[in-house]
Order: C-alpha cells, then structure tokens, then sequence
C-alpha cells in the first residue's frame, strides 16, 4: 500500500480508540475469532442506487465490525455508485466498489483501508529505504500518512504502526493524521526513525462526559474543564485530586500538610456554604464522596462541571461542583502490557535553622533579665548539649510506585487489568504509608443490541497513625540544650521547661497504625431497544473500613508528660454507599438537521456507616503479643456511632441541536431525602442553556480573514442543592453525654445525657443558583483556543446554628437563615505549535472571584477558632476567636487587632493618651502598640477589626510541554495572588519566653533598645507581658501569594530490538516536584495553611526528584 495517504472516516473518536492500543491489563484476555476467519464468514448485503460512497460504507460498517479508512484529499466520498449484492462476503462487496470507483483496498484485520491506484514516483535520485514506528502517548497509531515532501511518494502506517518507505537521498518526510499535529522529519543518515504524535485537541472533537451521557466537546452548553491521563500521572502522588492542581480554571485544590498520608481538598468557584463545600465525585457514572481508593494510573479522564447547567443534573450532590471520572477501559486486539514505575526521594526546600544551644542560652538571659531576674546561665559557651530536634525526628525521604496493566479481547469481550502498588516514607520518621489496588474493567457485547460492563476495584492502604505536624512542630520549639536521651534513666530526656512531650520519644512509643479497605464495584447493561433508543441499567456499592489500632505503653518523662497505665485501642468505622440507576436514552438526527437527545432515569441510594471504639488498660507485659484485650485487666471502655441515610430522586434531560450551530441542553431533577422532615423532603432542581455556533454560519464561513477559526458563545442557568451538611437529621434533636451526674443516698457519681439542641422540623436544601455566560475561541487555524467564562452564584436557606431564647430551655437550634454569593472570571488559553522535529503547546488557566456574605439569620457573626491541640501549647487559649464572617464581607476573615509598631522609649508610651489617660498604661519600651480604633482611649475588644482575607483574588496554572524527536518536557507552574495567611506558628517560633526554642532570623528582628526594631518586641520572661504582645492581632497576617514551579518532567523515548519480533516502547524520564517556590510568606509553605487558612506549623511539602520508566509491549 505504498505511496497512498490516508485519513480516518469514521467517528474519530471511535478510531482513535481502536488505534490507541495502549494500557493494562493481566487478565485473560478472552478468545478472538481470527480476522481471516471473520472476513470469510461474515455475510452482507448491500443495496444502494446512485448512493454516495459515503452512504455505501456506512451500511457495511453498521453490519459488521470493518472500519473503514481513506484520505479525504485523495478520494471523493460523494462519488454516486449502485451496489446491489445479497448475502456475500467483504472480499465480493469489495471488489464491486472497487469496480465502479477504481479504487483499491487492503483488509487487516477488521480494518479496511481504501487507496487511489498506486503513482509512481517521477523522482530519480539516488535511493534508500527508511522503516520506522509511529505511536502517540499511548502507543503505535494505524493510518498515519507519510508522504515524502513535494513527490507523491507515499505510505501509511500499519496496525503496529510500522512503515516502509523507499526514498530519495536528503528527503523530507511529511507526517500527518486527524486530530494530530503534523510533523517534518529530514533524512539525513537514519535508516530507523521513531515518530511520536502530538494530539491536537483544536481539531480532535473528543467526546466529554458531562453525566448521564456524553456530548462532543464543540456541543457543550455548559462550563466543564477536562485533565487528562498524561497529565494525572505526570505528578507522583497517591491522590488523584492532587494531580489537578493548576491544571483547570476556577479549580482550587490545596493540601492539608506534606505528609504521605495528607488528603488533597478541593473547591470549585469558590466557597459556596459553611458547610460542607467538596464537589461530588462521580466514578465511571457511580457517585461518591471520595475517591481515595483510586489510582492516579488507572484513569483515562477527568471532567470537572463548574456551572450549574451542568451539574444541576446531579441535584442535591451537585452544589459544589462534579469531579466526573473515566477509568480505562479495555480495548479489542492482541494482549498489550504497560508498566510503569518510578522511585524518588525528598526533603525539606529549606530546613528550619532554629537557635543553638549558646544563642538560645544568651537570648534566655536576655529574656530573664527583662523580667527582671537573674541570668539562667552562668555560661552561654561550651553548652554540654546542643542537640538539632529536627535532625533528630527527620530523615531522607523516599518514595516508589510501580503499576502494571493488561488490555485486549476479541469483538464480544474487551478487559483490562491492573495492579498498583505505591509506598512514601514521610521526612518525619515513622509517617510511612503505602496502598494495593487492584482494578478491573470488562465489556461483554453478549449480543448486537445487548452489552454489559462491569468494574471492580480493591484497595488496602496502611500508614502510621501519628500526626506529623505535632513532631515537626515540636522538633523545632523544643529547648536545643539538653539531651535527646538522659544520661542518667538511659531514657528520653524530659522537656520540663515546658509541657512538651519529646518528639524523639514520641515516635519511639508511636504504635498506631490505620486500615483500610475499600471495594467498589460497578456493574452496568445497555439494552438497544431500538436503533435509537437504550435501556441502561446499572448498580454501583462502594465499601470501606477503616481500622485503628493503637497501644500506649507506660512512659514517664515529666509529671506532664506521662503515662502510668498502658491502653489498647481499637476502632473500626464501616460505610456502605450504593446506587441503582435505570436510564432510557433516546437519540435521533433528523434530515442532518435536527440533532435530539432525551435522556429520563431514576435513581435510588442508601448510605449506612457505624464506628465502634473500645479500649482496655493495664497489659502485665508489654510485648506485641500481648496488644489484646483478653491480657489487659482493667477499665473496659466501648462507644461508638452510626448513621443512616437514603435518597430517591428522578431526572431528565434534552439536548437538541439545529442544524448543528444552535444547541439547548435542559434538565430537571427531584431529590427525595432522609434528612428532611416529610413536607420539605424533596427538592427539585431545574437548568437550562444555551449555545450558538457563529463559526457554522454562513456569513462566518464567507468572511474573508486568517485570524478566527471558530466561535461559540454560552449561556446557562441552574438551581442545585446541597445536602452535605453536618447534621445527618437536623430535625431532630441533639443528645449530648454529660460526665457524671450525682444521685441516691451515697451520691453515686453517674453517667448521663440531656438535649443540648433543639430539632428544627422546617429545615430543608441549601440551594445554590447560578447563572454562567461563556465564549470559546478557537484562532490561527485552530493553533490557539481561548475560554472564558462569567458566573454568579448565589447560596441562600444555608443551615446554621442560632441561638434561641433560653426560655425555650434550649441553647440553639439549625435553621435555614444563611447566604452566600460567589461572582467570578475564569479564562483558558492554549497555544500548540511546531516546526520541524519540535512541537510544543502551552496552556494556561486563570481564574478570579469575589466571596460575599449575604445573610447570617439572627447572628451578628460567625466566629471560629483552632482546634484544641493538648501536645503542644493551647492557641485556642491564647489567641482566641481569630476567624469572623459577617454580612457584606467575604467569609471566613482574619479578625484581630491593629498594631502599630514597637515603643521605642517612654516618652512614646506617656504620649499615647487619650483624655490626658494612657492607652496602654501597662506598657514598658520595646513592647507593641495597638492602635485605638474605637477611640474609648483603651485596648479593649472594640479595637478588633477584620485584618485579612485568606479568599485568594486569582488562582492560576501554566503548563508547557515540548517534544524534539524522541524528547519530551513537561513544565508546570501553579499559584495564588490577593490572599493571606494567618501564620500563628509564628507564637510558638517567633515567641521567646526562655523556654521554648525560637527560628534564628528572631536574632536580627527582636527590640533590644531605642530604634532596634518596630517589628519584633522585647523578649521576657514575663508571661503576662508576652500575652499582651502576642495577642490576636494582625503581626500574624501576612501576604499568601506565592508561584510555584509545581512539576518539571524530561523523558525521552526509544524501541530496542531485545529479541526477535520483541521491540517494546520504552520511556525513561526525571522529574522534579516544588523546585521552587516565589513568595513573600515567612512561614515553611505558603500552600498547607488550608485549615481555614491558618498555618499551625503544618507539615511543609517537600521538594522531591524522581526517575521512572513506562515501557509498552
């Protein structure tokens, strides 16, 4: 089939996923029907009079499994023929065609190719013959054309993308296919070339999963972002969600610390609620809530819908947004074998440089003396001990991954199998975590009209239980002068300056170890009741169980920071989710013309979860055989919890198109829920939109310029709710567990309960509206793509707690009072290109939006705090209530006090009166002023105000990726702009007292006379002058902004001949992850304050370097 160029006629996407065989799979892949044997068995018939070609292959391929191929260049499809044949094979069928056209054919497998009758070349230079590969990512491409510039002298790829070609001294090689940017290779001396495609998705219309069907992606009404698998598994992470950071406009997603077992928390347009504001997964059309069971290599696809005519499909669960994700799927063929792996190591961008035991010595005098004591230390220098905690409780970490997958079947079965394991050893010692999944996919076509598919997943992930924030915290505030192990008990030493448990020691008696087991199955049938219309049923459960299990042995450091009886703890949470889903789709294009979808389901789900936690003290010995409860003796304690929920919901949709440039998609669902009383337990939830097509239209297609290809504009409007609430009923009312009531004569000390609430029987949905307007761009033939979006969200009936008159005998109650408005910008850009052997793309994503508060009920305002932390100091009791939300302000703002530098002598003190009365009459030089907003003439809580935002103005990703002939790069940077930070981290490093351990830039900032600083005051003993200092205040607030090169990526690909008929792809690349990061934020990572964006001294991210290999054979 020499010197022939030809393209894909059929649904691209339907060829490209036949010619892409790629990806995974260990299972057998069941028995094929040669496609000889198909060829000579198959029986067609065909009558057509004065038909186009087009129609004519069009009614072989609808009664057979062929597909047919040709260049559109070369071959007329609207050539007329007539073909009347009955009951023949493909060979007789062929033959026909190929009389009327002239054309000519080649069978391989169930592909058929049609050429032009061969031309000779009029070249007659000296020759010589080039063999080579052509594959994109995934693996070998059928049909390539390669043509040899400026002569007819062709050829195309074959089913392993193999090719031949005979050509002239110093020739050009033209590469070319659908949906492919092209590509010029000069020959030079190669016999062997190696070729690597590059998708171009501007004229590759891929279809797009937007929920309960798919729609091609220049057919979208709605706001929808797309990742794809490259770009999943170009990050090292165990998280799925974590590999989309920068990679979707509108799309936030942070990590709660760097530790292995760290979960990646996502937002879509913002914070829409108080409550709960995570997106919706929807895996393979099975929605859940998480999806930390999956495997970052086991995923073809990620759309995620933003605006509500997109999500309102999902009802109740699509309030904040849809993840919807695409897992791989086997394809037809011979057995293909991907594996991949990659080992790593990482470690802190900067390790924190803490006082050594001279200057902590030096600066305690400092800190005694102006408290007016004596020096601690009689001598700074030669300190017996100066021991670096960090050291200490860190170490190189590491990381690995290594998954394997199988793909093939025949034309009733196509299966894919894969196996994963992935293993991080955290920088904190004793953080490992690891995970084994396992995922198959099947499809049976048991007939023409009838398909099933299933899909099950197991993983088991284990890790240490032990939080790494509290070790890496503690391993910098702890005094550098003593020893990690006292000399004298030959145990670890106690901290006793301060209640602090030795972070060494810590990690030493960590027995804590967590479980889990998931499964999650899938299980579908799609049933062609017509040609036109399908019954689709499916049934998707998803399993978990968590396991802790934990033993505390006897310890003693300090009267503090001891332990006299040892406890064995065992807890166990089950969840069980499931839904049932029945769907009819009705899909028909009338005359070319009108282009209809109706899709109506209904769809059932319940929800279970119990937990149980038992403990049991005093073990005789402490060995690990004896961590049961039958060898402890005393103290038997058991609680535990557990929740019911259920959901029946109906829906529908209609999409319609005319003449392919004017399209409307609409939607309603009914929610029906548990958590609601009867008379407000269902919800319903209606979206519509719009999309024209500018670019089909005449007066678009008659327009003489080279500057816009295509044009679409969008409008929508939806209504969602939200049931992620933290009250599973909130119509009834809470009992809470008192410790002990006294009762009887002996005044017996019991357990008891009693309503710490009041039920609201009138609580019902949170509802989101949202209206989005949208344009997509598309410019210099198709090279750059532009979309952009605007929306308004509005959030109203958000369930909060108010505070009701006591007389009720109540203290509060949940009602539907709040409000929340969301408006924003999102932009995406893309730029593709090549020349020569160099072909490369941009893209970037931006997205901007402004949270408002809108109601608040009866509250003046919502107030936050932190957490309780009992192993280190207690920042709830020192700092206060640091996070307030009122209306007309964006939700969730720093709220403190003002300062105003340092004094700097008492001339400045005695000046600062109000009414002849000091401001701050308890203040001394080189303590911190606080300005007097109310103007009362003192420091009182009236001079608090809202000192920050931690809502960031822009968030934004670009990536770039290039390749040069066997060479590939992939770069991606990713950032916030316009937020703070609220660093309280900075009481516990940046606070001396003589006690705990500070960060040695302290030594350079810290007032130690007139005009030394106006920044850091004085440092003391002194408790109660450090509390006035370090009250809540805006000292804490700094500028979250940061850029940071997230992944960088060097590959380079090659095919060794290892063994006779045995050439696997092979790919080996390096990487690098959090290179480097540009920010104005003095803390250790500007990224892990996500917990109401206040940094704790979280675990940092780490920066980390890798190499891996992804070899197909």
């Amino acid at each position: 089939m020499n010197n022939q160029r030809i393209v894909a006629f059929v649904n691209l996407k339907r060829a490209i996923n036949i010619m892409k065989l790629t990806v995974l799979m260990l299972t057998v892949c069941l028995s094929q029907v040669f496609a000889a044997t198909y060829a000579q068995t198959v029986r067609l018939t065909v009558s057509a009079k004065n038909e186009t070609l087009e129609n004519v292959l069009k009614q072989i391929e609808k009664q057979s499994e062929f597909l047919f191929f040709y260049n559109l260049e070369e071959i007329n499809k609207n050539e007329k023929i007539s073909i009347n044949k009955e009951d023949v094979n493909i060979q007789d069928l062929l033959n026909t065609i190929s009389a009327n056209t002239g054309l000519r054919y080649a069978i391989k497998d169930r592909h058929i190719v049609l050429y032009k009758a061969e031309v000779i070349s009029s070249q007659q230079s000296e020759k010589k013959i080039i063999t080579g590969i052509v594959k994109d990512v995934s693996g070998p491409i059928i049909g390539v054309n390669i043509l040899e510039k400026g002569t007819s002298n062709g050829t195309i790829s074959d089913m392993d993308g193999r090719f031949t070609l005979e050509v002239s001294e110093d020739a050009v090689l033209k590469f070319t296919y659908v949906g492919y940017l092209p590509q010029e290779i000069k020959i030079t001396n190669q016999k062997s070339l190696n070729i690597v495609m590059r998708e171009d998705s501007q004229t590759l219309d891929e279809l797009v999963v937007v929920g309960y069907g798919s729609v091609k992606k220049s057919d979208l009404t709605g706001s929808v972002s797309s990742v794809k698998a490259e770009d999943i598994t170009k990050i090292a992470t165990s998280s799925p969600v974590a590999a989309l950071q920068g990679r979707a406009a509108g799309v936030s997603v942070s990590l709660g610390s760097g530790s292995p077992d760290a979960t990646a928390s996502i937002q879509i347009r913002g914070v829409g609620t108080p409550n709960d504001s995570s997106p919706l997964y929807v895996v393979d059309g099975f929605p859940m809530s998480d999806i930390n069971h999956l495997s970052p290599n086991d995923i073809e696809s990620i759309e995620i819908l933003k605006d509500a005519s997109a999500c309102a499909i999902y009802g109740s669960r699509g309030a904040n947004g849809v993840v919807v994700i695409t897992t791989k799927k086997g394809k037809a063929g011979d057995l293909k074998v991907n594996f991949n792996a990659y080992y790593g190591i990482e470690h802190l961008a900067s390790k924190p440089t803490m006082l050594n035991s001279s200057q902590y010595a030096e600066l305690s005098n400092i800190a005694y003396q102006n408290a007016g004591e004596g020096p601690l230390y009689s001598s700074t220098t030669n300190m017996p001990y100066n021991t670096d905690w960090y050291d200490t409780v860190s170490h190189l970490g590491q990381f690995q991954n290594y998954n394997i997958s199988m793909t093939g079947g025949g034309e009733k079965v196509q299966s894919v199998f894969s196996a994963n394991y992935y293993k991080r050893e955290g920088i904190v010692k004793s953080t490992d975590f690891d995970r084994i999944s396992l995922n198959q996919n099947n499809v049976f076509k048991a007939t023409s009209f009838l398909k099933f598919t299933t899909s099950l997943s197991v993983a088991m992930t284990n890790h240490k239980r032990l939080d790494p924030t509290s070790i890496f915290l503690s391993s910098l505030i702890a005094p550098p002068d003593i020893p990690v192990i006292d000399p004298e008990t030959n145990y670890y030493t106690g901290i006793r300056k301060m209640r602090l448990e030795n972070p060494a020691g810590r990690i030493a008696r960590n027995n804590g170890n967590n479980k889990r087991l998931y499964f999650v199955g899938n299980f579908s049938a799609d049933l062609n009741l017509t040609k036109d219309l399908v019954f689709t049923s499916r049934f998707g459960i998803k399993f978990r169980n968590n396991h802790d299990s934990d033993f505390q042995p006897v310890f003693y450091e300090t009267a503090d920071n001891s332990t006299l009886m040892n406890t064995v703890t065992r807890k166990t949470a089950r969840t069980i989710d499931w839904t049932w889903e029945n769907m009819l789709t009705y899909h028909h294009n009338f005359n070319e013309k009108h282009d209809l979808t109706v899709m109506a389901a209904m769809s059932a789900r319940s929800y279970t979860n119990d937990a149980y936690e038992v403990t049991k003290q005093n073990v005789p010995i402490e060995d690990e055989e004896f961590w049961y409860f039958d060898a402890a003796t005393e103290n038997p304690l058991a609680k535990g919890d557990g929740a019911e929920l259920t959901m029946l919901s109906y829906l529908g949709r209609i999409n319609y198109g005319l003449l392919d440039r004017y399209l409307i998609t609409a939607s309603i669902r009914a929610d029906g829920s548990s958590r609601f009383m009867k008379n407000n337990r269902w919800g319903y939830f209606p979206s519509a939109a719009l999309a024209w097509k500018l670019s089909e239209e005449n007066f678009f297609k008659n327009w003489e310029q080279s500057v816009l290809s295509s044009a679409k504009v969008r409008a929508g409007y939806g209504e969602i709710g939200n049931e992620n609430i933290s009250s599973y009923y909130p119509y009834l009312t809470p009992i809470a567990q008192q410790k002990y009531y006294t009762l009887g004569q002996n005044q017996d000390r019991v357990n008891g309960s009693l309503p710490s609430g009041i039920g609201n029987v009138d609580a019902k949905w949170e509802t989101s509206t949202q209206l989005n307007f949208g344009v997509d761009l598309s410019l210099f033939n198709n090279r750059f793509s532009l979309t952009a979006d605007y929306y308004i969200r509005k959030t109203k009936d958000i369930l909060l707690t108010q505070q009701i008159p006591r007389i009720s005998g109540f203290g509060s109650m949940v009602r539907n009072v709040g409000g929340m408005q969301n408006k924003g910008f999102e932009f995406t850009l893309g730029f593709k290109g090549n020349k020569g052997d160099f072909s490369y793309s941009l893209n970037g994503n931006l997205a901007l939006v402004k949270n408002e508060v809108t109601s608040l009920g009866t509250s003046e305002a919502l107030v936050a705090s932190f957490p309780y932390d009992y192993t280190l100091i207690d920042l709830q009791g020192a700092l206060g209530n640091i996070i307030r939300s009122e209306v007309g302000k964006p939700y969730g703002q720093f709220y403190g006090y003002v300062t105003d530098g340092i004094f700097q002598n008492q001339a400045e003190i005695d000046a600062y009166v109000k009414d002849g009365k000091l401001i701050q009459p308890d203040a001394k030089p080189g303590d911190r002023k606080f300005k007097d907003l109310n103007n009362n003439g003192k420091i009182d809580d009236g001079d608090m105000d809202f000192i920050g935002n931690p809502i960031p103005d822009i968030t934004y990703g670009l990536s770039f990726d290039a390749s040069y002939k066997n060479f590939d790069l992939s770069i991606l940077f990713q950032g916030v702009a316009g937020n703070q930070i609220y660093n309280a981290a900075k009481y516990y490093y940046m606070r001396f007292d003589g006690k705990q351990n500070v960060r040695a830039e302290y030594l350079d900032d810290y007032w130690r006379g007139e005009n030394t600083s106006n920044t850091q005051p004085i440092p003391t003993k002194d408790l109660t002058r450090n509390s006035r200092n370090f009250r809540n205040s805006d000292y804490y607030v700094e500028n979250g902004s940061y850029l940071r090169l997230k992944n960088i990526q060097l590959g380079y690909t090659f095919s060794p001949k290892l063994a006779e008929g045995f050439k696997p792809s092979i790919r080996l690349y390096i990487s690098a992850q959090n290179l480097f990061t540009i920010s104005g934020y003095s803390g250790f990572d500007p990224e892990v304050a996500t917990d109401l964006s206040v940094d704790r001294g979280q675990y940092p991210q780490a920066q980390s370097f890798m190499l891996g290999t992804v070899i197909n054979f």
